[in-house]
């Protein structure tokens, strides 16, 4: 690790959540995020990793 406060947060691994509720809302549900299109962030991200390699 580059910065030892951080190290926690990033190797921490996963945890395996049902539900994670923050103020009445459902925010996670059997460990994904409703709603959060993760194809779609992947080849945005794919998209901007090779725009800024170029």
């Amino acid at each position: 690790m580059h910065d030892p406060l951080i190290a926690p947060a990033t190797c921490g691994g996963s945890p395996k959540l049902r539900y994670l509720l923050v103020g009445g809302r459902i925010v996670v549900e059997d460990g994904a995020i409703p709603g959060l299109d993760l194809q779609t962030i992947k080849a945005d991200a794919a998209r901007v990793v090779t725009r800024l390699a170029a």
